[in-house]
């Protein structure tokens, strides 16, 4: 009976992992307010202006009037997309979901609206983007925007290894994409990425608020015979619209006859006839060549450094970054350049890409048999030049080289002096250790091993490895330069906390900078520090002032700490010298018995002194009044000699302010901070026997004995004046009065214990480490990084003053090669945090990366100049060039030139321009080559052939041998071919049997290898899908042929008339 009783309960109430993953999606739209058409402007239907009355959907007003448009070069800026990212789930498989959009610019600066954007007034957004051509080939970014061109996207991708394999799932996902889309009508494309993630592959849907969807598809193939020209692929792209059509052929049509008949099917089923809403089909073309491997001529860096063309007059004159330095004398003022071991350049490929904007496809002809497309027809060229990254291209950025090999060293915490006896004994030990276990057989050794003893061996011989030779150069540091100032620095650089140019400091750390730069070893940097640490301390026991170092006995503390150090060391020496003269002058005069050491403050002239018994002298100015004792009105009062505050460092001054601010009784603290004024308070006394304490304020500070009011005047000692009220309430001075006795400075101890301060000091060079000293190097080697990178900065600006008025550029394109002193200021207060040298490393890298790109592009402008003109110089570009356009003389037999080098078309089309080569012109050209993603050109400008020159003698051979890939976006390799190189054009024939329609390039083919890609956008108008009675959409079709086909589709379907 119970068993009657039970049954089954099935509860479908419950949400299954579908619908939660819809929800989810639905939920995470929603909050990134992408909900209800909002997301930019839409609410239309994908359709031109000439279709509108055949189509019931309205048009709001807003899609009519608001259109902030970009275009390619925009979209390659990485800096203006942004992106939000969520995880979600669909049963056990965990995803990304990120939402990608373009950053516009405020309706004050955007651009305006062009006549190509007008026309897709009234599209949704992204078929706008996809319509426009301004959109077209972004240099750079996510697939999906090179592909389609869009501006924002959702993306789906699948986490922990996961990959989307199966159709089935695909469409799974893509289906409940559409219906999330939908339900909150959301018009941002959705896609998502399927196979393996290195392939790029998309799947995607796009919802359209009023009975429209956009399939977004991709296909991924080896390379084919079958789609290797344009004609093909429009018979492709025309299948696939008409394979939804019921009655239509499913197959590719490559037959003439087949084609015809096609053509007319076509025009039959077409629902838009008449002229004026004509459906029409437009290709958007642009093939794409790459040099990626450079001749030893126009590397910037050959095996022993600058490449020899960079040797001419030109480079030499204008750029010091060429020149050859004498060694040993400039390596104490300046770090010098080596290009020991670079080899290449920072350029890794010049790209150029000819472009044919927007055809109409039957005005256009590209089979197997003829071809239209012939570079030189292209209206618009593009040039773009790909630079190693910043951590690759570290090998070529000798100063940062520099800098980073020095930071390594901050982390040693070995002794300079035991690291220097470990030297010792291993040199000692070493022989004798190899005579014992060397083998009478000989061991065997590489080529690489042969190579490497021999350049160590030659190299050995250039290096200041023997000790002597440091010893003088050590010695050399010391020597007295010409009596240079800290004025004759500028005043921006005197405000970074370093040293002054050609001091004592900054000529030991350059020479460090430059011996350790040229063999890396520690053992040199250590032995030059020996040995200067020994002449400090000569110098210190012989009494011997430190030349290049201030004299005076303020420290400034706007220098940096070893320049302190070495000032209050010659500050300890000065003393010394000064008691040394003291004690001459005192040894003929009767003297206290006293163990103490007692010294005079000061020095007084003779003729300066009145009455002198070694204690003071009379107070006098010129044109005053004698100051005389309050209580001996005849009695002047006599000035005694005092001693001078002892000077601190920094580092000195912090310590005792720490050692004050431990002490919790305010009297003790000041009577701490008081020794000097005691020390003046007794020297007083000593020098006037019967003085009050208000003669000590009269004299010490002025200021504080005022005029009093009659009220408060005290006939019997000052009938007119009077302590100051802070005087009369300040118990210390008086305290310090009361317990003052009459000593003259002689006899008082030493304020400054100079020979304890020089001690401490060549103690602490003597025991400091290896990390330490690095520490106090690093703000002095950072101020003379800056001024080399300023010199070269400067050198390129006044290249480009020369020849460009600098109002009417861009500052993007100068402020590469600013160097604002004013940004370092703040991190050379500290440099030796690790927050600022990360910062200044970066900073100091950009600047010297922009310099050797700028070199870099020049050098091969100019090598392809000279080899086009060989009787030409190329620095006459740049002599009396004025910024203009107008066609001169001196040009006209560079025009002539220059038509001997090209072919018969770009001949003419140059003797047609008004353009003419010149230095203004390639300066512009290397700017926008730096500072921007892609630089666009005429067919016409002089600066065409010199890409092409550059193109043909470089790689002819490796254009096809490359397996880069377009649609990566970043730098391309190439691979090996067994085509061997024929001037003869043997190579140009192999590529004519893959290629026939090569063969009607007889005039252009030995200035342009083959493409590496070709890139197609067909662009369909017009159209009804699925069915012949649909409304009439918009369709998209890319195409890459490069050693791979791949293909991105965006077909619309009518989902209200299907």
């Amino acid at each position: 009976m119970c068993d009657e009783e039970i049954f089954e309960i099935n509860d479908y109430s419950t949400s299954s992992d579908w619908e939660r993953f819809i929800s989810d999606l639905e939920e995470i739209l929603t909050l990134w307010n992408l909900n209800n058409n909002i997301s930019g402007e839409h609410d239309s239907v994908p359709i031109d202006t000439t279709s509108l009355e055949h189509s019931s959907p309205s048009i709001t007003k807003s899609s009519q009037t608001n259109n902030n448009e970009v275009n390619s070069k925009f979209l390659a800026d990485h800096h203006r997309w942004q992106q939000k990212q969520e995880s979600i789930r669909f049963g056990k498989v965990s995803f990304s979901l990120q939402y990608f959009y373009f950053k516009k610019n405020s309706p004050e600066h955007s651009l305006n609206q062009t006549e190509s954007s007008n026309l897709f007034i009234g599209f949704n957004e992204a078929w706008r983007n996809m319509n426009s051509i301004q959109n077209d080939w972004p240099a750079s970014g996510h697939p999906l925007v090179r592909y389609y061109g869009l501006t924002q996207f959702l993306v789906l991708s699948p986490l922990n290894g996961e990959t989307i394999s199966t159709e089935d799932r695909a469409r799974h996902l893509i289906g409940s994409a559409a219906i999330a889309l939908h339900s909150i009508d959301c018009e941002v494309p959705f896609f998502c990425q399927i196979s393996n993630l290195s392939r790029r592959l998309y799947i995607g849907v796009g919802h359209l608020s009023n009975g429209f969807r956009t399939y977004f598809e991709m296909i991924l193939l080896p390379e084919s015979s079958q789609f290797q020209y344009l004609n093909e692929l429009l018979t492709l792209f025309k299948n696939k619209l008409h394979s939804s059509f019921s009655y239509g052929n499913n197959r590719i049509h490559n037959d003439e006859d087949e084609r015809e008949d096609f053509d007319e099917a076509w025009k039959h089923h077409n629902p838009i006839n008449n002229d004026q809403n004509k459906s029409k089909i437009c290709v958007s073309i642009r093939f794409t060549y790459i040099l990626s491997k450079w001749s030893s001529d126009y590397l910037l860096y050959d095996v022993i450094g600058p490449s020899k063309t960079l040797l001419e007059s030109f480079f030499i004159q204008k750029f010091s970054y060429f020149r050859n330095s004498p060694f040993d004398e400039e390596m104490f003022h300046q770090i010098l350049p080596r290009f020991d071991q670079m080899n290449g350049d920072p350029c890794e490929q010049i790209q150029l890409a000819t472009t044919w904007p927007l055809i109409a496809e039957e005005l256009i002809t590209d089979n197997a048999y003829h071809t239209d497309l012939q570079p030189e027809n292209a209206p618009k060229w593009s040039v773009r030049a790909l630079f190693m990254e910043s951590n690759k291209s570290h090998r070529f950025c000798w100063i940062v080289k520099i800098f980073q090999l020095f930071l390594r060293l901050t982390n040693n915490h070995q002794s300079i002096m035991s690291f220097l006896s470990e030297e010792q004994i291993k040199n000692d030990v070493r022989p004798a250790l190899d005579r014992l276990s060397s083998s009478t057989v000989p061991l065997p050794i590489n080529a690489n091993q042969l190579i490497n003893s021999v350049s160590n061996m030659v190299l050995s011989e250039t290096f200041h490895s023997d000790p002597s030779e440091i010893e003088n150069l050590v010695k050399k540091i010391f020597q007295k330069g010409n009596d240079l100032n800290t004025e004759n620095e500028k005043k921006q650089w005197r405000q970074l906390k370093s040293t002054w140019f050609d001091s004592l400091p900054w000529r030991l750390v350059n020479l460090c900078s430059n011996l350790y730069f040229e063999n890396q070893q520690i053992s040199i940097l250590a032995r030059v520090w020996k040995f200067f640490v020994l002449n400090l301390r000569e110098h210190w026991q012989n009494g011997q002032s430190l030349s290049q170092i201030e004299s005076v006995s303020e420290i400034n503390h706007q220098n940096c700490i070893f320049h302190q150090k070495l000032h209050l060391l010659n500050c300890c020496i000065a003393q010394k010298i000064k008691r040394e003269h003291c004690e001459k002058n005192f040894s003929t005069k009767k003297d206290d018995d006293s163990d103490e050491e007692f010294f005079d403050a000061e020095d007084f002239e003779q003729s300066n002194i009145e009455a002198e018994d070694f204690t003071g002298v009379l107070y006098d100015k010129d044109g005053e009044n004698v100051l005389c004792l309050l209580d001996q009105p005849n009695q002047p009062i006599r000035i005694p000699m005092t001693q001078d505050p002892a000077p601190m460092t920094e580092e000195e001054l912090a310590k005792q302010i720490a050692t004050l601010s431990s002490i919790d009784d305010p009297k003790i603290q000041i009577r701490s901070q008081s020794s000097s004024l005691l020390s003046d308070m007794e020297a007083f006394k000593a020098a006037n026997p019967q003085c009050r304490f208000e003669d000590f304020i009269r004299w010490h500070s002025p200021r504080d004995w005022i005029e009093l009011c009659d009220d408060d005047c005290d006939n019997f000692n000052a009938p007119n004046y009077g302590l100051s009220k802070r005087m009369q309430e300040s118990d210390t001075w008086k305290e310090l009065w009361s317990m003052a006795k009459p000593l003259p400075v002689r006899k008082q101890k030493r304020l400054f214990n100079y020979t304890k301060e020089a001690e401490e000091i060549l103690q602490y060079f003597e025991k400091i480490t290896i990390g330490n000293l690095i520490q106090l190097f690093i703000p002095i080697i950072g101020k003379s990084i800056l001024l080399k990178l300023s010199q070269y900065c400067n050198e390129i600006m006044s290249l480009i003053e020369s020849n460009i008025d600098t109002k009417m550029m861009k500052s993007d394109q100068l402020q590469i090669f600013r160097l604002e002193i004013d940004n370092y200021i703040k991190l050379f207060q500290n440099l030796n945090n690790e927050s600022n040298r990360r910062i200044f490393l970066e900073k100091i890298l950009q600047i010297e990366i922009s310099i050797i790109k700028f070199y870099s592009i020049l050098q091969k402008l100019g090598t392809s100049y000279s080899k086009m003109f060989k009787r030409l110089k190329f620095s006459n570009l740049f002599e009396n060039q004025p910024d203009t356009d107008q066609p001169s003389n001196s040009l006209e037999q560079q025009r002539n030139n220059l038509g001997q080098k090209l072919t018969k078309f770009a001949r003419s089309k140059i003797e047609k321009s008004d353009d003419q080569l010149s230095g203004s012109k390639l300066i512009r050209f290397i700017l926008s080559l730096i500072t921007e993603p892609e630089v666009e050109l005429c067919n016409t400008d002089p600066i065409c052939p010199l890409i092409v020159e550059m193109m043909y003698k470089n790689d002819r051979t490796d254009f096809f041998k490359s397996d880069a890939k377009l649609d990566d976006n970043r730098n391309r390799n190439g691979e090996d071919n067994d085509d061997d190189d024929d001037d003869d054009g043997g190579d140009l024939k192999s590529r004519s049997r893959r290629s026939p329609a090569i063969n009607s390039f007889d005039s252009f083919k030995k200035s342009l290898p083959n493409p590496i890609g070709k890139e197609f956008i067909i662009r369909a108008s017009g159209f009804a899908r699925p069915a012949p009675y649909s409304r009439p959409s918009h369709h998209r079709m890319y195409c890459l042929l490069s050693k791979d086909l791949r293909i991105a589709s965006a077909f619309t379907e009518d989902t209200n008339y299907f």
